[in-house]
């Protein structure tokens, strides 16, 4: 990727699994970010922070100057987080990187796998549409 060009934008999802395959993952982040995500010559990282088995924030100390799209909504059921939580899961991350090298997104798709819970189409518009809110609180309402 050293020879792309100046305007190409390049991004990285880093996915611990869906489902069944989440025993695979125990610490995913904790074993992969320090040694390689941080020296990537990407312009962001998509990383998956919304269950429990994910590691904790403290790994984003290894990123550079990427910035950093935060999966912390989840895409595995329809209900919409508490927008309180969400904000405290960045503010938490913003004690690692700057507010400013963050976005806001949900895992990985919607129900990707066979055997996930399937949303509604209307459940998904909604956390779409959460993310969007949040992000312009979190954003640009305080500018």
């Amino acid at each position: 990727m050293q020879d792309k060009p100046k305007d190409m934008y390049i991004s990285l999802h880093v996915c611990s699994g869906d489902l069944d395959t989440k025993i695979l993952h125990r610490n995913p982040f904790a074993d992969v970010i320090a040694k390689a995500l941080g020296r990537l010559n990407v312009n962001s990282l998509f990383l998956e922070y919304a269950d429990a088995h994910f590691s904790g924030l403290e790994t984003l100390r290894a990123i550079g100057a990427q910035t950093v799209v935060l999966g912390v909504i989840t895409s595995e059921t329809g209900e919409l987080e508490d927008a309180r939580s969400i904000k405290r899961r960045i503010n938490d991350a913003s004690l690692y990187l700057s507010l400013n090298q963050f976005a806001l997104s949900t895992m990985c798709g919607f129900a990707s796998a066979e055997s996930a819970a399937w949303l509604t189409e209307e459940q998904q518009w909604n956390k779409l549409r959460h993310v969007v809110d949040l992000a312009h609180e979190i954003w640009v309402m305080s500018e």
